[in-house]
């Protein structure tokens, strides 16, 4: 690698390049001469200013700003294919903060999640890449807290589950594929408790028992796809 630049009272400023030196890519062969490999900009020999990483074929593929070396300001990822925006938000001092958003290589929007300090803090949501919603949720300080609601890819309900503080806590209902419900319960505290409660695909129920502090209890009854009683079994 060489690099170009200039001093001031024997610091860097300005705009500094590297370039690659006599480098080979598998799929792109032998690199040329001047093939540039990053830009940044310096102030008083600290990063300051954006700060650019080029793919062989000389595409953005992620701009950095810094604020006197702390990694601040506005961030961004592209495919190194197309130079399609891949990922953007904004850091403060090396941390994730705000919104930041995500796209497929086609331009499909891939997720939207607010960050705190580094840590998903806020509202969240990720797609499929034909654009259907996949997952939507709420964190705070990292772990799920409030309502996740999760969907198959034909838009029909796959789960929602209720979250305090990274913990499962209340009512829960996971569906078939088809949008029937497949099972449904509490949990307490991470752990399943009380009636809980199965189905098969076309609705019929499928088991029915209890549990405490996640361990089947009691009486458990199961069903055939006819709705019929098969067998009972009883859990201590």
């Amino acid at each position: 690698m060489t690099t170009t630049g200039q001093y001031l009272d024997n610091q860097k400023t300005g705009l500094w390049i590297d370039y690659r030196y006599e480098e080979k890519d598998p799929t792109y062969g032998a690199i040329p001469e001047g093939n540039i490999q990053q830009k940044s900009h310096w102030q008083e020999n600290k990063r300051h200013g954006v700060r650019e990483f080029y793919s062989f074929k000389q595409v953005v593929y992620r701009s950095e700003t810094y604020d006197k070396n702390d990694k601040t300001g506005p961030y961004a990822e592209y495919y190194p294919n197309n130079g399609q925006l891949k990922l953007s938000g904004t850091m403060d001092k090396g941390n994730q903060t705000g919104l930041w958003e995500s796209w497929f290589e086609d331009g499909m929007q891939a997720a939207s999640t607010e960050f705190l300090d580094g840590q998903n803090h806020g509202q969240s949501k990720e797609y499929y890449s034909n654009g259907q919603l996949k997952l939507e949720a709420t964190y705070a300080k990292g772990s799920f807290d409030g309502q996740v609601k999760q969907y198959h890819q034909n838009g029909k309900p796959q789960l929602v589950e209720a979250w305090v503080k990274g913990q499962k806590e209340g009512d829960t209902s996971y569906y078939h594929n088809n949008g029937k419900l497949a099972e449904q319960g509490t949990y307490l505290r991470d752990r399943k408790e009380g009636l809980w409660q199965s189905f098969w695909p076309n609705g019929e129920k499928r088991t029915e028992g209890s549990y405490i502090s996640d361990r089947e209890s009691g009486d458990w009854n199961h069903y055939d796809q006819l709705g019929k009683l098969i067998k009972t079994e009883h859990h201590g």
